[in-house]
């Protein structure tokens, strides 16, 4: 693996990063009712989708703690196919905007200094009645030139997590908001990709179109994934969804993490690789060929092909039961479940409870400490 960075090196790095996140100046609409993103009276103006109790609109899901907004957009439902095939069903749902930024993700991965203190101190202890509430923070990027070769633009999309790291995010942000958060299936990712369409790409049949909603291959003056939405959306306000980076997908009773796929193509693959239906089906050793931990790292992925991998969250309209809470957040193998365990174990990971006092007791912290 390349050589990492001198910690000092790499905390200026992080600080400098995390110092220049600004927020984004797009606005969703103002609510009328008590749930974000949904109103009661048809909006005049913009997308909506109906349901039962108002019409669901873009809105902005803010990162509590934070000046940080993920822009969120209401993705219709899908009736199933027919009586014999109701797994072809889709409920509603919002999809983010936009990949996941440095700028959404950073904060979740200074949980791992924060957590470090506070296991430290002895504050928010987590023990068996707690645990559920608790999530696991990545620990600090091996090689921070490495993982940010390409960029660390705020609006640039984050690369290289593991899907654990990804599902763990949306645990992270969950627990924050008090609000539902999960990977998209992958049947929910292409249903939102197309847009309604049955073409190769939501665009439609011609390749030649593609460059205007897509950064990939030979379309790119210069290598790898690029700013979020410089590119036209899709008809349902998406973009990115071709190209730029694969990103995962849950795929309902699948566990094995040698089944795990990325969905959408990416900014190193050619047109016929970024369908609308294109998956990326992940393998250890490609992804990870650079890490010589044992076991490795449960969070982060470390190869070249690993900078061709992100995520973007949904919202999905109901809130999710206990069960779907497990498989959409936590360990889906024995594997992954002791990488976590033995990280945790030799103090290479660290596990912290999330809530919305978290932000007072970070605020805190820092207070106390006054260091950072």
């Amino acid at each position: 693996m390349r050589s990492s960075c001198r910690p000092r090196i790499r905390s200026w790095i992080m600080s400098t990063v995390l110092a220049s996140t600004t927020v984004s100046s797009c606005l969703g609409q103002v609510n009328s009712t008590d749930t974000p993103g949904i109103v009661r009276e048809q909006p005049a103006t913009g997308r909506y989708v109906a349901i039962d109790d108002g019409y669901m609109v873009p809105y902005r899901q803010e990162i509590p703690g934070t000046s940080h907004a993920i822009l969120m957009e209401p993705i219709p439902g899908r009736a199933a196919e027919s009586s014999s095939s109701p797994s072809d069903r889709i409920e509603p749902f919002w999809m983010a905007r936009y990949e996941t930024r440095h700028a959404d993700y950073l904060p979740y991965m200074r949980l791992y200094r924060v957590f470090k203190e506070f296991e430290d101190q002895k504050i928010r202890v987590v023990t068996d009645d707690n645990r559920v509430d608790a999530v696991t923070a990545p620990t600090e990027i091996y090689d921070v030139y490495f993982a940010f070769e390409y960029g660390m633009d705020m609006q640039q999309p984050v690369a290289t997590m593991t899907m654990l790291g990804a599902r763990q995010y949306t645990k992270w942000l969950s627990k924050l908001s008090q609000i539902d958060f999960r990977l998209p299936t992958a049947g929910e990712w292409e249903h939102a990709c197309r847009a309604g369409t049955s073409t190769a790409w939501h665009s439609g049949d011609d390749p030649a179109l593609l460059k205007q909603y897509a950064c990939f291959g030979d379309e790119q003056a210069v290598p790898g994934y690029q700013r979020v939405g410089l590119r036209k959306p899709n008809a349902w306000g998406l973009h990115d969804m071709h190209g730029n980076l694969a990103e995962w997908v849950l795929q309902p009773g699948v566990t094995d993490p040698d089944q795990q796929i990325m969905m959408g193509g990416c900014w190193a693959f050619p047109a016929d690789r970024c369908r609308s239906d294109s998956f990326l089906k992940f393998e250890n050793e490609p992804f990870r060929e650079y890490d010589p931990n044992l076991p490795q790292s449960p969070w982060w992925l470390a190869s070249d092909e690993s900078r061709w991998v992100g995520f973007r969250i949904i919202r999905p309209l109901k809130p999710m039961d206990d069960s779907e809470k497990k498989f959409a957040w936590e360990c889906h193998s024995d594997d992954e479940c002791w990488a976590v365990r033995t990280q945790l174990e030799v103090g290479r990971g660290v596990l912290g409870i999330v809530d919305p006092a978290l932000p007072s007791a970070i605020d805190q912290l820092e207070t106390d400490d006054g260091s950072r």
